[in-house]
């Protein structure tokens, strides 16, 4: 049974903007510099107009490490023009969400960690993921 320090509750039209995270992750793994969580864990529930935009996210160094991470179902966010480079593992991990709109990022030099020697979106389980107009270097 996994215990967070912290409640976990409905939250609608969310907007978490204009962010410079550097350095992320030190001390821990399986994490995300800007991470959404869904409590439910319930595809159904939508965070609506939610978003993640223009946030600059540098050197997310741990194993497992994400530049940004939408976890256990978080769906219906607008994840756009956000710069993410250096990442432990992937740019952006959605996990199991759906709904989720994904567009106009750069990930620049990501994935040396568990996905090695990709630069990529990483989808798991079932979900409906927008994802367009991504540009990727290496």
């Amino acid at each position: 049974n996994l215990q967070f320090p912290f409640a976990v509750g409905h939250s609608l039209y969310n907007t978490v903007e204009f962010n410079r995270l550097r350095y992320v992750g030190l001390r821990t793994d399986d994490l995300g510099a800007l991470s959404v969580f869904s409590g439910s864990g319930n595809h159904s529930v939508l965070s609506m107009q939610s978003v993640l935009r223009y946030n600059s996210v540098c050197d997310v160094v741990g194993e497992l490490s994400y530049g940004v991470y939408l976890d256990n179902c978080a769906s219906g966010w607008l994840v756009q023009g956000n710069l993410i480079m250096r990442t432990g593992s992937v740019s952006i991990l959605v996990h199991s969400g759906s709904n989720n709109d994904i567009r106009d990022n750069v990930f620049v030099l990501s994935s040396s960690g568990y996905h090695r020697g990709h630069i990529r979106i990483a989808k798991t389980a079932n979900l409906s993921c927008g994802c367009e107009n991504n540009s990727f270097t290496q």
